[in-house]
């Protein structure tokens, strides 16, 4: 890996563009093979210059704040996340130097691959969901193309059937993935705290049934939320629940649509919403935390994020689940 990523980066100027999930993996993956290469990482999150993995870094440079994308021509290779929008920056689409970790992995294995399936932005995530009556249900279509995509593979390697089964059977999914927290005082909760787009927004809607609340918001990007606002207005929703700067800009765009049927709710803390949802959201629907931002105003990550959502659930409520 070494060799490969010095082959990739040989003599280049680095800029990480975001420093969400992905750029973090980015970076963690270039400090431990090339300790000693100079990275730069350029976010309008103002609060990385606080992160003491960076700080600590003497071979980090920061590029915070609004202007975070002024005068890039210093760099060779910019790695891009899914973060920054094509759609909000569409000059960045035309920069030759722009890659992303895909990019970049394929340039290396392009003759050893054979697809690539659950891509964040398109579709959504690759998730299997275990029931509360102990057999598994797929849910949502782009999971059907993967399990389909699984299959084939394995029977090109001859795995009997019924061990590809059993493999389906026993999957576990990640957290914080439209997972499935419980069934709390009547009402289905899931926490899909990786929604960090609207794109992921709208797989999880086409994805989960019976949706009356829905969580929205957190740290604002500049991220474009068009797409979201319009699909909910063709699909109203009957309870909004909106939190941090993101989430005032979108309240504020879908109080100019005048959604029909829907009641607007604006909370500062995530007890808060929690205590909303479970006076507004009626029994045998689902309360859906699919946020389509960041989590950095108010945690470290999105997995932080989730976790307090399930812990002031369960605390919540005094029903049994």
């Amino acid at each position: 890996m070494q060799s490969l990523l010095k082959q990739l980066f040989d003599h280049q100027n680095i800029l990480i563009l975001g420093f969400g999930r992905e750029g973090q993996s980015t970076y963690r993956t270039i400090r431990k093979f090339l300790p000693d290469r100079t990275v730069s990482i350029a976010d309008r999150n103002t609060n990385l210059s606080n992160n003491q993995q960076l700080t600590n870094d003497s071979k980090v440079v920061l590029r915070l704040g609004d202007n975070f994308l002024e005068d890039l021509s210093e760099y060779d290779l910019i790695i891009k996340t899914p973060g920054i929008s094509f759609k909000h920056y569409p000059k960045l689409a035309d920069d030759p130097r722009i890659s992303s970790q895909t990019d970049l992995f394929l340039s290396a294995f392009s003759s050893q691959t054979i697809g690539i399936t659950g891509t964040k932005a398109e579709q959504g995530h690759s998730v299997l969901f275990y029931d509360a009556h102990g057999r598994n249900t797929l849910i949502g279509d782009h999971n059907l193309f993967n399990m389909m995509a699984a299959a084939v593979v394995c029977r090109i390697l001859t795995v009997p059937n019924a061990t590809i089964q059993e493999g389906f059977a026993d999957f576990k999914p990640l957290p914080h993935r439209l997972e499935y927290v419980g069934n709390f005082c009547g009402i289905d909760f899931y926490n899909d705290s990786i929604s960090t787009i609207p794109e992921t927004t709208i797989a999880a809607l086409n994805t989960i049934q019976n949706v009356d609340t829905l969580i929205l918001g957190g740290f604002d990007r500049g991220i474009e939320y068009a797409n979201l606002i319009e699909f909910i207005y063709q699909h109203p929703i009957p309870n909004l629940i909106f939190i941090g700067s993101a989430g005032k800009r979108m309240h504020e765009a879908f109080t100019k649509k005048s959604l029909p049927e829907s009641h607007f709710y604006v909370a500062k803390t995530y007890a808060e919403i929690v205590d909303i949802a479970f006076k507004v959201t009626r029994s045998g629907k689902t309360c859906l935390l699919s946020p389509a931002a960041a989590s950095y105003d108010m945690f470290t990550n999105f997995e932080e994020r989730g976790t307090t959502f399930i812990h002031l659930i369960e605390k919540a409520c005094q029903c049994n689940p």
